[in-house]
């Protein structure tokens, strides 16, 4: 990695900048991270993604940018990038959620209830985001048990494990409570067609994932790999899922 990059950090969804905790380290004073919970309301999803790219330049001053996108926050991360075309730029996405309209994916996400509701009633996605918040605030460990119901491969170690259990927790209840507004904006854009945007976006890219996420299938690493026309590797990572990618990554990444 480039060690004079500022790289800044993509939550997923819901997500909270407490996601780079789970790395069980310090974080180096070159990563950054934007919660993506506050700090921007109204506006359409274009005008948003606009006001994201220009707080990433902001932050990184005349550095080269490390854009780090977990999940559906690599949907954000694309999203900047293609933003940005007069910086040295690259990205490294784990565990990242492909265009829906790209593949067979929408069968096999743990998620598949609520993207597909998103897609079918964008007024019934708000209702449902708006229970998901009140439980969160309650009773957030009901939520993330229900999350994390469907578990498979390293994310049954994360899911049995008392830290991950609790910083989970707290990342889900920020989502969900300050972050419900944006939340429910990225969602909406995520499930529209976005693909157009990847063979534009030139800048180089790594890829994490696990064989075994069902989060974000495989196959939607496989798919990034041939629509971005600027991939350096893909790695596949045996045994591990969503969570524990990402583990895997910030062990083997964050210095």
């Amino acid at each position: 990695m480039n060690d004079a990059a500022e790289t800044i950090y993509f939550h997923g969804l819901p997500g909270a900048p407490d996601e780079l905790k789970l790395a069980g380290r310090p974080v180096p004073g070159n990563w950054r991270t934007i919660d993506r919970s506050v700090g921007i309301s109204g506006g359409s999803a274009e005008v948003y993604f606009d006001h994201l790219a220009e707080r990433v330049q902001d932050i990184s001053g005349g550095a080269p940018i490390r854009l780090v996108g977990f999940s559906l926050g690599a949907f954000a991360a694309l999203q900047v990038a293609s933003r940005i075309t007069d910086r040295s730029v690259s990205l490294h996405l784990v565990s990242a959620a492909a265009p829906l309209q790209s593949g067979d994916f929408l069968p096999h996400m743990a998620g598949k209830s609520v993207f597909s509701l998103a897609r079918r009633s964008p007024l019934a996605f708000a209702g449902l985001s708006g229970i998901q918040s009140a439980i969160a605030r309650v009773s957030v460990k009901t939520l993330a048990t229900a999350l994390f119901s469907s578990a498979q491969g390293l994310d049954l170690k994360l899911k049995n494990d008392p830290q991950f259990k609790a910083q989970i927790a707290g990342i889900i209840r920020h989502g969900l409570g300050l972050g419900l507004q944006n939340y429910r904006r990225e969602i909406a854009a995520y499930v529209q067609d976005w693909s157009a945007i990847l063979p534009n976006i030139g800048h180089e890219v790594t890829l994490w994932h696990g064989e075994m996420d069902n989060w974000s299938p495989p196959e939607m690493a496989a798919t990034l790999g041939r629509m971005l026309p600027n991939v350096s590797a893909v790695n596949m990572l045996p045994e591990h899922s969503h969570y524990s990618t990402l583990v895997a990554y910030f062990q083997q990444n964050m210095r």
